[in-house]
């Protein structure tokens, strides 16, 4: 395995009581898995650019035998766990969610967040994909400022930010990030 000291819990992998945090480096765009303590996988974001804009990629990684989001579900399951329990997508850009059609195609999803249609996804074709597949994903739900993500004994992720709204560091509670007469 990648890692030895890695042992399986409810069907994932963690390093006994750590906080894991992955970067996966596809050449593509974004890939950060987080392990939690108990095992628990949180996926931010499957990005996958397409060939033909030097300026943005790199080579793909590790090799171009596979798409971006098939390699993302490949890692995962090479440190042991059968499926993503949380994919957030951050936004609506390819580097940020243009793997995530063949990564659901590997790997099954248990939770499928973003930041919704307000203001409305821009019409690019890798958004439009991945819109269709959101919308045929059951456990599909726009993401709230202030919501805790997954939380533990001795941590918590929570959405500090997200549509204009932020957290107030209270519970869930979130505020407008615009003053009440901005347009």
């Amino acid at each position: 395995g990648l890692h030895p000291e890695l042992h399986a819990e409810g069907g994932a992998l963690t390093a006994r009581g750590e906080f894991d945090l992955h970067q996966i480096h596809t050449g593509r765009g974004n890939a950060l898995l987080i392990v939690t303590p108990r095992g628990e996988t949180l996926l931010i974001d499957a990005g996958d650019v397409p060939d033909g804009r030097p300026q943005e990629v790199g080579p793909r990684r590790p090799d171009a035998s596979r798409p971006a989001g098939a390699w993302i579900a490949h890692y995962i399951r090479q440190l042991g766990s059968e499926r993503v329990d949380t994919l957030v997508v951050s936004h609506y850009h390819d580097d940020h969610l243009g793997g995530v059609s063949d990564l659901l195609a590997n790997i099954p999803v248990t939770r499928l967040i973003d930041r919704g249609g307000d203001p409305a996804p821009p019409a690019f074709p890798v958004v439009q994909r991945y819109l269709a597949d959101r919308g045929k994903h059951k456990a599909y739900r726009p993401i709230q400022a202030g919501e805790a993500l997954m939380s533990g004994e001795d941590f918590e992720i929570r959405t500090v930010a997200a549509n204009g709204r932020v957290w107030t560091g209270s519970e869930a509670s979130a505020v407008s990030f615009f003053p009440p007469d901005w347009q």
